[in-house]
């Protein structure tokens, strides 16, 4: 539970912390993120200097739960950090804090809503919902893969990364950007960016 500050440190094997990998990060199983939580993620450190380190968290409920209070999310640099939650997302768009930089950095997977037989829950719809916070342009690095939820996005956040959604909302003039770095993130498995354009308008 983060509630409502929280500090996650790899563990230590045999005197030595684990970094994980991306095939098998360093997994954390919560079951709610207060909407005054704040959760810092740290990497490993070998004798002073940070490690490259992967961990997965899985939030069986909500990520906040108005906007108004913000939860917060801090990644430092050489953090790849990966969050799936059951529930709801709502937060402000300054406190998704990717220190690196890379939105590949930073992950967040919607677990859709099912029945028991696995279908789609049709009563049960995933929302994700940011304001900027902390002026117009106040924005973040990370990557959203939520199919089946609807997102919304108030004021004018700056964007690095990409956001797949069932619906998209916004209400307010967004800055987006794409990382190019994505290109060469993870498996490809069944399709990848070739070429984008960037509106500058």
């Amino acid at each position: 539970m983060v509630n409502p500050n929280t500090t996650i440190s790899p563990p230590v094997v045999n005197g030595v912390p684990q970094t994980g990998s991306p095939a098998s990060p360093n997994y954390y199983l919560m079951s709610s993120f207060v909407n005054n939580g704040n959760l810092t993620v740290n990497p490993a450190i070998v004798n002073g200097v940070a490690q490259d380190t992967y961990v997965a968290i899985r939030v069986t409920g909500d990520i906040g739960s108005n906007t108004s209070s913000q939860p917060t999310i801090t990644v430092p640099a050489n953090v790849h950090l990966q969050i799936y939650f059951d529930g709801n997302l709502q937060t402000k768009a300054q406190n998704i804090i990717n220190t690196s930089g890379y939105a590949g950095n930073l992950q967040f997977y919607a677990i859709s809503p099912v029945l028991p037989n696995g279908l789609p829950d049709p009563n049960v719809q995933q929302t994700i919902n940011l304001n900027s916070g902390g002026g117009s342009t106040a924005g973040f690095s990370a990557v959203f893969y939520a199919p089946t939820a609807d997102f919304t996005i108030n004021g004018a956040p700056d964007i690095t990364g990409a956001i797949v959604c069932r619906n998209f909302y916004t209400n307010g003039n967004i800055h987006w950007h794409y990382d190019r770095a994505l290109d060469n993130e993870g498996k490809a498995t069944d399709y990848r960016v070739v070429s984008y354009v960037e509106d500058t308008r």
